[in-house]
C-alpha cells in the first residue's frame, strides 16, 4: 500500500479509502466480543490494522508535502500529540465504560458493545480524511503544485535496494528504540503492581503518563527542533535518557514517576526529531515507501 501511494501519489482518493478500513475493522472486531469469537476479533483487527497503518504513511507524505522546509519537526510532533490524546483518552475511558456496560450485559457482550462506542472516532477519521483529501485537491489547483507523477518520475520496486544507509540507520533506531517503549506501555501496569505495590488505577494512570505528556510536549519539541537543527543530536540524547529511564525502573526503588516524565519527554523528543529526517535523504515520489518500510519496522 505505501509502494502504491508512492506509483499514483493519489491521496485524494488512497487516503479516504485507507481510513474507510478503519471503521469496517473496529465493526468486525466489535461483533467477534459480542458474538464470544475470537477469531472473527482477529480478522478485525486484521483489517482495521489494513486501514491504520497506511492511513500513518499518507498522513506522514501528506505532512512532507505540505511542510517540507518549514515547520516539518513542529508539524510531525503536533501529529504526534494529537495521537496521544487519543491514546490517553483510551487508557482513560474503555475501562470505566467497560464496567458501566456490563451491568447490564455478561463480559464479552460488554466487550463488544465497548468497542462498538469506541469504533464511533473512526467515523470521525473518515469524515477529517475526506475533508483533507478536498482541501490538497483544491491547494494544488490554486498553487499549480505538480503531482509527482506529472514530473515523470516513478518508483520500481528495484528504488529500494537505492534507499541510502541513513536511511537503514533510521529504521534500526526507530525499531530498536519503539521496542523500548510500546511493549513496556501496554503491559507496564503490572509491573508498577508488582514493585511498587500501585493499585490498578494508579498503574494503569502511570503507564499511560507517558503519552500524556507527549501530547503538550510533541509540538512545544518540534518547535524547538525547526529553530536549532540538529535532529540526530536529539535523537542520540533521547535514547540515552529513556536507556536511564529503563534502568531506573529495573534496578531502583526511586519515585517511578520521575523517570516516567523523563521518558516521556524523550519519546516527544525523539519522534519529533527523527521522522522527518527521511523526508531529508529520501526523494519525494519515494517517502511512502520509505515512511511504510519504517512503519514496518
Amino acid at each position: 500500500l505505501s509502494i502504491q501511494i508512492d506509483e499514483f501519489f493519489n491521496f485524494k482518493l488512497k487516503n479516504v479509502g485507507k481510513s474507510n478500513c478503519l471503521f469496517p475493522g473496529q465493526i468486525v472486531f466489535s461483533l467477534g466480543g459480542l458474538t464470544n469469537s475470537f477469531g472473527l476479533m482477529q480478522i478485525g483487527r486484521f483489517v482495521f490494522g489494513i486501514g491504520g497503518e497506511s492511513l500513518a504513511v499518507a498522513q506522514n507524505t501528506y505532512a512532507v508535502s505540505w511542510f517540507k522546509g518549514k515547520e516539518l519537526n513542529m508539524v510531525f510532533g503536533f501529529q504526534l500529540s494529537v495521537a496521544r490524546v487519543g491514546s490517553t483518552v483510551n487508557f482513560s475511558l474503555m475501562a470505566p465504560l467497560y464496567k458501566y456496560i456490563s451491568q447490564w450485559y455478561n463480559p464479552h457482550t460488554a466487550v463488544g458493545w465497548t468497542l462498538m462506542v469506541a469504533g464511533l472516532t473512526c467515523v470521525m477519521s473518515f469524515v477529517c480524511a475526506v475533508i483533507l483529501g478536498l482541501m490538497d485537491k483544491r491547494a494544488e489547483r490554486i498553487l499549480k503544485k505538480a503531482s509527482v507523477t506529472d514530473t515523470g518520475e516513478t518508483f520500481t520496486f528495484r528504488d529500494v535496494l537505492s534507499f541510502p544507509t541513513s536511511f537503514w540507520l533510521l529504521s534500526i533506531v526507530c525499531l530498536a528504540y519503539y521496542v523500548a517503549i510500546f511493549p513496556f506501555i501496554s503491559l507496564g501496569q503490572v509491573f508498577f503492581m508488582k514493585k511498587f505495590d500501585f493499585s490498578s488505577s494508579n498503574a494503569n494512570f502511570i503507564t499511560g503518563l507517558i503519552y500524556l505528556l507527549s501530547a503538550p510536549a510533541s509540538p512545544l519539541l518540534g518547535i524547538l527542533i525547526d529553530k536549532t537543527g540538529r535532529n540526530v543530536m536529539y535523537c542520540t540524547v533521547s535514547i540515552v535518557v529513556t536507556l536511564i529511564c529503563h534502568v531506573m525502573l529495573a534496578f531502583t526503588f526511586i519515585n517511578p514517576y520521575v523517570a516516567i516524565v523523563l521518558m516521556g519527554l524523550s519519546y516527544s523528543l525523539l519522534a519529533s526529531a527523527l521522522w522527518p529526517i527521511a523526508a531529508l535523504v529520501i526523494p519525494e515520489y519515494q517517502l511512502g515507501t520509505a515512511y511504510g518500510n519504517k512503519k514496518l519496522n
